[in-house]
């Protein structure tokens, strides 16, 4: 029996199942396909539409015979079926169609699916330089996972069928043999990343991938182009040999090769590619044209195998193991030829020659060689920091030239309005053509830092990482109405992530619930007010509500991909590398040694240290008058704490304002207004609010999360005013011990003399008196203490006052 003939085809590529069996059905039941033959090219793809076709075809009256392609070897394999179509099962499934339309199918509903039947997919281009090398593999999954997230779903979505993606393997002129240098394990690699669809992070995509041959292609970069759901090839284009070496092929190259390619039959002709010594058979037989490889004929020849001609030796017209684009059309491994040289000028003749597809091409830039970046987020979030963050995300675009920059965002929120500007930045300012932003969320992100994190083209979080939920700030009713509107028209469109889970995360005025779509069976998330602003409302049926009112939603690790909001989880940063494709260490993004030094400071442990060493230092000085230094030191220590709190984000002018009127009504207290009473009091309180504002972004605790930290503040203060006690006490004695003369220590030269000194006695001071010093009474040099302890300088003129044990007393006098 020889192989069947087709009258005429129809190609189903890119529509839906439903869609395609409607057109089957209509070319059927055309009055010029009665008694002829029809060949359906429904493609490969998962094989869901190709077993939906034929499952139709032995139901249905309108189908005599039904011949698979890959049984009776036919252009195009396992991707297409022939239907034999009988003149009188032909009229006798009209009249029961007609019947069934005519009592089941409104006319609106029909023409509404003929009208969907002329859907036509989406076409993106990416270009493959050659040779395949692992740095192009690498470029390539991160272009396309961008392109998915910025092109593919909202494409997909507005022609509600499957993107047709073209991979063109281009040679640079010049570059010939340089192109066939491909190495196999590269192009094993690609091959089966093409083969697995794994273009959009987390999850295998449904995709129709075509390979455009338009030049001269040699080398293992065959592999990628086979593993393609359909070979287009310029006719007279030279393909092949795989092997460029005198070498044998292994065993898993010949695997790789038979694994990759989707055609059947066509064993022996990838045999020809890989060993081109082999010799190659052509043959007809009662299944149609064929080649058999081996080292003579009969060693080639199967067994029973049954021949219409005698076979010949295949003469290699463009020399051994090359083959002709016409040729490889001829023997079903091509799906398709053009007369086109694919040149710039050709693309529209490619795009008019693919059935199925829409007009307009959407090209996908090959990302450069990735250069990644990391800078970390952590701590509160305010308006220093995230300029701070800004500058970093410049200075790592402009002077270190990353493409791939990483969030890593450790942080309770705390500022919906800062997160919002440097989230709109991330989203609206950067060209996500050439930049892939990913987000790392290890362990927590609050609040408007999830906000911040759902920014980012990408988003994978730590198997018990927090996402979500209330946080170090609770945004006022403006704030939540613009970034509810931001979110929405903006961000969601973008990135595909669902605008009402981004809203629960911040507001709890509306609970939030699934909703399950009547007609696709989608499962949803909506709050009340995006649900009223749906335009399909009507489709949607509303389930269980996930988060009641007055409650913020949170998720946690996998629950975050389970609602479509991360990407995926994993346990480390270098695991997060791995799976983003980044090969190399990322160039984390270094801040100035002043933002590191404030952020150190900023730290409830050097906080505390700082606050200890303050409140000691005042009690020195209000102890011992004089010692400026002590006081000195204390206002440093303040101003260091309250920088760093500044530009952390959770102190401002208020509280540095606060303490210090605090501060003058405690001065007011010791030095004016006598004994102890409400000044003191109201002044200290002050002081103590100051401190605990300064270390948090809310006034009064609204939250669970705000609470935790109010006790935290509390905590830290008790510790700072037990080490304040602890430093001021021995501080003070050290400080006592170093400037004044203790008991009973004489010292030299005054030891032996000191008894002839006398009050009244008048001499010169020898050093400067602060308030301790030396000075000399005729031949006696001894140390002293200046009165009321106020400076004086050197070679001053000075009198005892008073001898004390070993402690003399002087003050100024005027020059005699």
């Amino acid at each position: 029996m020889k192989r069947p003939v087709a009258d005429e085809s129809i190609n189903l590529h890119g529509l839906a199942p439903d869609v395609a069996l409607l057109r089957v059905r209509n070319k059927c039941q055309e009055p010029g396909m009665k008694g002829h033959t029809l060949l359906v090219i429904h493609g490969y793809g998962q094989g869901i539409l190709r077993e939906r076709v034929r499952n139709w075809g032995q139901s249905s009256l309108l189908v005599k015979t039904m011949w698979p392609g890959e049984q009776y070897n036919l252009p195009g394999g396992g991707g297409v079926t022939l239907f034999f179509l009988s003149l009188l099962f032909c009229l006798m499934a009209c009249l029961v169609d007609c019947v069934i339309a005519t009592s089941e199918t409104p006319a609106a509903e029909t023409s509404d699916t003929i009208a969907a039947a002329e859907t036509k997919s989406p076409v993106f281009l990416i270009e493959i330089p050659l040779p395949v090398t692992a740095e192009c593999n690498a470029n390539l999954r991160r272009s396309l996972a961008s392109a998915f997230d910025r092109d593919f779903k909202e494409k997909e979505h507005a022609s509600n069928v499957d993107p047709v993606i073209v991979f063109r393997f281009r040679t640079a002129p010049g570059e010939e043999e340089h192109a066939k240098t491909t190495l196999f394990g590269d192009a094993f690699e690609l091959a089966r990343f093409l083969r697995g669809k794994q273009f959009a992070p987390g999850g295998k995509n449904s995709f129709r991938t075509i390979a455009w041959i338009s030049g001269p292609l040699a080398g293992h970069a065959l592999l990628p182009a086979l593993a393609c759901d359909e070979l287009i090839v310029g006719a007279e284009c030279a393909l092949g040999p795989a092997s460029l070496n005198d070498s044998l092929p292994t065993e898993a190259e010949r695997s790789a090769y038979r694994e990759m390619t989707t055609k059947k039959g066509c064993e022996s002709l990838l045999d020809a590619w890989l060993n081109p010594a082999l010799k190659l058979y052509e043959y007809e037989s009662d299944t149609g044209h064929g080649f058999l490889v081996g080292d003579s004929l009969a060693a080639a020849t199967p067994q029973g195998m049954a021949f219409l001609t005698e076979p010949v030796e295949y003469a290699y017209p463009l020399g051994r193991g090359v083959f002709a684009g016409a040729e490889l059309r001829r023997v079903g491994l091509v799906d398709r030829t053009l007369d086109t040289s694919g040149d710039e000028e050709s693309l529209a003749d490619f795009v008019a020659a693919v059935p199925g597809v829409d007009g307009q091409v959407t090209r996908v830039p090959l990302l450069a060689t990735v250069r990644p970046g990391v800078i970390r987020i952590f701590g509160t979030l305010g308006p220093a920091m995230m300029a701070q963050i800004q500058r970093k995300i410049l200075d790592a675009f402009e002077t270190s030239q990353v493409n791939c920059l990483i969030l890593e965002i450790e942080s309770p929120g705390g500022s919906l309005t800062d997160a919002l500007n440097l989230g709109n930045y991330l989203v609206n300012e950067i060209d996500h053509g050439t930049v892939r932003v990913i987000g790392y969320v290890p362990n927590e992100a609050r609040g408007d830092a999830a906000i911040l994190a759902l920014s980012c083209d990408e988003l994978y979080v730590g198997e018990h990482a927090i996402l979500g939920g209330a946080g170090a700030a609770v945004p006022d009713p403006t704030e939540l109405e613009a970034a509810s509107r931001t979110i929405a028209e903006s961000w969601a469109p973008r990135s595909g992530r669902n605008p009402s889970l981004a809203t629960a995360m911040l507001s709890s005025r509306s609970p939030l619930r699934q909703y399950r779509n009547r007609v696709s069976g989608k499962v949803d998330w909506f709050t009340e007010s995006l649900y009223q602003q749906a335009g399909d409302r009507d489709q949607w049926q509303p389930g269980e509500v996930v988060v009641g009112q007055g409650y913020l939603f949170q998720t946690k690790g996998k629950e975050a991909v389970t609602f479509r909001m991360a990407e995926g989880t994993v346990r480390s940063f270098s695991e997060l590398c791995s799976v983003c494709g980044i090969g190399k260490e990322p160039l984390v993004v270094q801040p100035h040694w002043v933002d590191v030094f404030l952020q150190g400071l900023a730290s409830p442990l050097w906080s505390g240290i700082l606050l200890s060493l303050a409140f000691a230092l005042l009690y020195i000085e209000a102890n011992s008058p004089g010692l400026g230094f002590a006081g000195m030191f204390a206002a440093l220590f303040l101003i260091l704490f309250f920088w760093a709190n500044l530009l952390g984000g959770t102190a401002g002018w208020l509280e540095v304002l606060l303490l210090l009127f605090g501060a003058i009504l405690v001065l007011l207290e010791i030095f004016v207004i006598p004994g102890f009473g409400l000044t003191g009091v109201l002044g200290g309180a002050c002081m103590l609010i100051a401190l605990v504002l300064a270390t948090q972004t809310f006034v009064i605790p609204r939250n669970f999360y705000q609470w935790e930290q109010f006790r935290n503040s509390l905590l830290m203060l008790c510790i700072v005013g037990v080490g304040t006690l602890a430093v001021a006490v021995t501080g003070f004695r050290t400080l006592l011990t170093r400037f004044s003369l203790p008991p009973g220590e004489p010292t030299s030269p005054q030891s032996s003399q000191e008894e002839r000194l006398t009050p009244g006695q008048r001499g010169r001071t020898t050093s400067p008196c602060l308030p301790a010093g030396k000075a000399r009474f005729g031949d006696n040099w001894v140390s002293v203490l200046a009165e009321d302890a106020v400076p004086v300088p050197a070679d001053t003129p000075v009198e005892i006052v008073r001898i004390s044990g070993n402690q003399i007393t002087v003050r100024p006098v005027k020059p005699w």
